[in-house]
This record gives C-alpha cells, structure tokens and sequence, in this order.
C-alpha cells in the first residue's frame, strides 16, 4: 500500500478521504503555504492553502466553473449565464468580472459566490475514493481572494460527506478506546454549528466513554455514529482518554514525513494550468511515475485575512 512520502518541497502520496483529511488538518495545523494538487480519472483540482487556510480553489472540470456552478444552484438565471457568457468572449474577461459589468453582482456579492465555488470544489473531493494527490509547499500568495475559508469548518462539512464506512471505521482507534470531551479543544470551534447526532456523542462521551459504546447508544445507523466520532476526533472535540492506547489512535499528522530541506522549487504536472482533458492522462501517468520514484528513493511574520463564513 502506498504511503505518504516527502519532496523536495512537500509530500506526495495515494489519495482518499482521509488523507485528504489528514493533509488538510496538517496544513492548519502548521499553517503552510502551497498548492495542494489531487488527481484522479480525467480531472485535476489544486487547492491554493496560505498560512493554513484555503484561499482558492481550482478544477478542469466544466461543472466546477463558476458560471456552470450558480447556474446549476440556481443563483443566476439561464439568461443570465448567457448574457455573461457573451460578455467573456467580447471583453475577454473572466465570468465573474462579467457579471461585475453587467450590474449582476457587486464585488462583496462576486467574492461570497467565488467563496461558494471554492467551498464546493473542496467539498466534492470527500466523494472521491481514490486518486493521487501532491502538497508543493511555496510562499504565501498574496494575489488571491481576499478572504479565507477555516479548514476546521471545511474537514466538520467534508466528513458528514464520505460514505465509506469501512474507510471511516479503519481510521478510528480500537472500539475499545475510551474517549472524552476534549478539555483544550484543538480548534476554537462553535458548538451550535454540530449537527444533533455530532452534540450526542459528544455528550455520551462527557468524561469518558468507549468509542463501541458510544456508537451503540447513538440514535442512527452505526455507519453515521463513526462518521461522526470520526470527525469529532479530527477537529480535537474529542480525545483518546486512554494514555496506553492512544498511538493507536487517529492517523495524525506529525505521522506525516517531515519536509527535506527545499533546494530548488520542483515542476509537477507541467502544463496542468490547461483545462484540456485530453493531456489529464499523460499528468496522471507522469505523477503515479513520480510517486514511484519517491517511494523508491525513501525506501533506500504571517498577515490574517477575514474568513468567509460560508453556511
């Protein structure tokens, strides 16, 4: 099975959900900078990440676009969408900056719905079961939106997403490991944003309770019970209350190889910033021969932004 293993620059390894999660909550956690760039099938989605929150996102697939996006949700009209559209091609101009000059959208409104974009394009690869996937660590971009989305909120609304339960279920500590409510949560976390069952498995917990009990006593299917000991644990609401157990615990992410010392900035996936399908397969190739390598070598003053809260 194929591990996370370290660049130059970052790390690379098999993508899932979980280490999506884990690469995530290590990016907070540490505050890096970089591009995050996941590949599976025919597409490719970068997450842009500065000082550990995502600033921007994005994808070569058609429903992703922006346009594409508020059509498909209904928040422009047909009409809409076509009138911009005709507008991008006249004044060669982006769809949001379309909708700016036609007096569709303010700038506050255009930098919520991008935010919504960017929120979606993260939120859709917790459906995705498998892939490959690179962290190139560079410095902080001070070119992109001007606001943040939390990662804490982004991994709570992600994880209700994967429907994997076996995938879940290989994540947690042993059904016998006692949990409790995290004295010094590690994230400053609003309760009212837990969903019921979330607030009754923190409540089952209290001061300690085994994750098979908790599970049993949870008011839903046993598959959401874990779900959500799962992310509960993830976010630091939870903790492994047991000492002698707890490495056996969550794959954390200080499990993660450390960073070598960055000599040059290293090109992946040269030529992804095309939308083209059609060259998807020759940068899918060109990364799993890259992972191959590395897994073959290893084995021988930040500024704060506002963050966009976005329900």
């Amino acid at each position: 099975m194929m591990t996370s293993v370290a660049t130059e620059s970052g790390w690379i390894g098999a993508f899932s959900p979980v280490a999506f999660t884990n690469v995530l909550k290590r990016v907070a956690d540490e505050r890096r900078s970089g591009e995050l760039q996941i590949v599976s099938g025919n597409w490719i989605k970068t997450i842009r990440v500065d000082d550990g929150a995502v600033r921007f996102a994005k994808s070569n697939m058609q429903q992703d676009r922006l346009g594409e996006s508020m059509l498909a949700h209904e928040c422009i009209s047909k009409s809409d969408y076509r009138r911009a559209s005709e507008r991008m091609a006249n004044d060669a101009c982006r769809f949001g900056e379309a909708l700016l000059k036609m007096g569709r959208l303010n700038r506050k409104q255009l930098h919520r719905e991008l935010g919504v974009q960017v929120q979606r394009i993260v939120l859709s690869l917790f459906r995705v079961p498998e892939g490959l996937y690179r962290f190139e660590e560079t410095p902080t971009n001070d070119t992109r939106l001007p606001f943040s989305l939390s990662v804490p909120s982004l991994l709570l609304k992600g994880l209700r997403r994967v429907d994997d339960g076996r995938l879940i279920l290989s994540a947690l500590p042993p059904a016998d490991t006692v949990v409790r409510m995290a004295e010094r949560p590690t994230y400053d976390f609003e309760l009212s944003k837990l969903a019921p069952l979330e607030r009754s498995v923190l409540e089952k917990a209290g001061g300690g309770a085994t994750i098979g009990a908790i599970v049993r006593g949870a008011s839903l299917e046993r598959s959401a019970a874990l779900r959500a000991c799962y992310a509960l644990l993830t976010l630091g609401l939870l903790e492994i209350a047991d000492d002698k157990k707890s490495e056996r615990a969550l794959s954390k992410p200080s499990s993660f190889p450390k960073l070598l010392p960055k000599k040059t900035s290293t090109v992946w996936l040269a030529g992804t910033a095309s939308n083209s399908s059609s060259s998807t397969p020759r940068c899918t190739s060109k990364l799993k021969n890259e992972t191959e390598r590395s897994l073959s070598c290893t084995s021988s003053s930040r500024s704060r932004r506002p963050t966009l809260l976005i329900s």
